[in-house]
């Protein structure tokens, strides 16, 4: 009884099955949001392939001409697509080799705006040109040239004005973008495929442009050609669209450059020997292009005694470059301005640096030609360089502190006491110098060569200051020593580290520099304020 109860159940569960009274789950067509089918839509309309595109009510995999040829048409140019009935409808695309595939999308009743054929209009103003995916970076001209025809390429921000653009309306919804830097506008080479700057033309349809709606982008048109602004790795180019970031822009709005310019380690003259040699030194840079540059002396009567002019047409410069036509050994005694002026793209004019300086006579430092021979060792109490110790048997800090030693031992010559070299650290855990605590100054660009700051050591010394001296040696790339005398000094403008007499902090022995030391190639010197 009971198998045939089963029976009767099986054979109601197959026959309901077959007549689908049970019918088994489906996976149902998920329904996407109508702004995806535009996207859809888009895509297709931007793609090289395409030939043609029509729509229809409903979904068909059909590709038959039998069951398209009364669908609707869309041109590729259309802005806009009326939907009268909200459903499903599908896409039919038709390449130019004749393939066919059709597309299943969803719509609402509407008109929609087709974005990518929908000119956005710019209002003036100023921009970074910023490729989709890399807000970092912007349009720029390359290597800041203010030449036509200079290439255009994508880098990093910066604030460079070569990398700012002025948008500019022309008429209707199109416009210009003028380049902050060089005055020059975006346009295209001959062949129509290179991005370069150009010079102002009213006719040239090259550098005018259209802006279509690409999301929260746009895409950019060029007038003459019809092609649009891409790029690929840093090189800039026109090209056919397609729905893809390369062709995506951002007019990303920012204030309008100011000039602005900065020098890094720059070597400047503060009181050199009368017909010494100086050598100046430094990397200038620029926001907008130099076009001229000038490094002059002047004396205090505002007269240019020494000048060199250079047009770098860049926006960086070494001052190295220069360095053999500034000859300080001309010079006569007197007091003098160092100065770099700049005029730069924007047709400002600065004065960059304007550094005072003093060149003084052999005769000031020596009373005679018959000191020139004299030895001397300035007078101290050794006991009091014994109290203020020494790097050697100090803690970890301490044996890094050499700086802070060698002050502290010229403090002692100078008044008689015995400080603590900690009283000269910038704070407990970091022991680098600060000079001004112990009444000292050091210049961070130097003295420019060997011979200038051995030759203001000597004149410290010879008015009784003990000074300290940056060096080098074989097992330590920096060291401080504490100059306290000169000996066997023949002439002053041949001075070398071997005419010299030092207390090391390292040890606290007195030392003749060159048995252990050479100068530093800083040509540091830490000298009474």
């Amino acid at each position: 009884m009971t198998e045939k109860i089963t029976k009767i159940r099986w054979m109601i569960f197959f026959v309901s099955l077959a007549t689908g009274l049970f019918a088994a789950p489906v996976s149902l067509c998920k329904t996407v949001k109508d702004s995806d089918s535009i996207a859809t839509l888009e895509k297709s309309m931007l793609a090289s392939s395409t030939r043609t595109i029509q729509y229809r009510e409903g979904k068909t995999k059909s590709i038959s001409y039998k069951k398209w040829y009364k669908a609707k048409k869309i041109a590729l140019s259309s802005k806009k697509l009326t939907i009268r009935k909200k459903g499903w409808y599908t896409i039919l695309v038709t390449t130019k080799t004749g393939k066919r595939k059709v597309t299943p999308v969803y719509f609402e009743k509407q008109t929609y705006q087709i974005p990518c054929n929908n000119i956005v209009k710019l209002s003036a103003g100023w921009c970074y040109v910023e490729p989709k995916g890399s807000s970092a970076k912007s349009l720029e001209v390359k290597k800041a040239s203010l030449t036509s025809g200079s290439n255009i390429s994508v880098w990093e921000k910066g604030n460079a004005a070569s990398r700012i653009w002025k948008i500019v309306p022309a008429k209707g919804k199109t416009f210009r973008l003028k380049n902050a830097n060089s005055k020059l506008y975006l346009g295209m080479k001959k062949n129509g495929e290179k991005a370069v700057q150009v010079a102002y033309s009213k006719k040239d349809k090259g550098q005018i442009f259209r802006a279509y709606k690409a999301g929260n982008y746009v895409y950019l048109r060029c007038e003459a050609t019809k092609k649009y602004l891409q790029w690929t790795g840093s090189s800039v180019q026109y090209s056919k669209r397609k729905r893809q970031k390369a062709w995506m822009w951002k007019l990303a709005e920012t204030p309008r450059p100011l000039p602005g310019l900065y020098i890094t380690d720059g070597i400047y003259p503060q009181a050199i020997q009368e017909e010494a040699s100086f050598s100046i030194g430094g990397k200038i840079y620029s926001r907008f292009t130099m076009k001229t540059l000038q490094v002059c002396v002047v004396n205090t009567s505002g007269k240019v005694v020494l000048s060199k002019v250079v047009k770098p047409q860049s926006t960086s410069y070494s001052i190295k470059k220069v360095d053999a036509d500034i000859t300080f050994g001309k010079l006569a005694v007197g007091n003098y301005f160092y100065q770099i002026i700049v005029k730069d793209t924007s047709g400002r004019t600065t004065i960059v640096k304007n550094q005072p300086f003093v060149v003084t006579a052999v005769s000031s430092t020596l009373n005679s030609s018959s000191n020139l021979g004299k030895t001397k060792t300035l007078s101290y109490n050794s006991n009091l360089i014994a109290a203020v110790g020494h790097q050697s048997t100090g803690s970890s800090l301490e044996k890094k502190a050499c700086a802070s030693f060698a002050l502290a031992y010229c403090n002692a010559i100078l008044y008689g006491s015995a400080p603590s070299p900690h009283s000269y650290w910038l704070s407990e855990r970091d022991v680098s110098c600060v000079w001004s605590k112990g009444g000292y100054t050091c210049s961070a660009t130097g003295y420019g060569s060997q011979a200038n700051v051995l030759q203001t050591a000597y004149m410290q010394l010879a008015s009784g200051k003990p000074c300290i001296l940056n060096v080098k040696s074989s097992t330590s790339a920096e060291h401080w020593i504490c100059l306290v005398g000169y000996k066997d000094v023949t002439n002053i403008k041949n001075l070398t580290a071997a005419n010299f007499l030092a207390i090391d902090p390292w040890d606290g022995a007195l030392i003749t520099v060159s048995n252990k030391y050479s100068v530093k190639n800083t040509y540091r010197l830490g000298v009474k304020s």
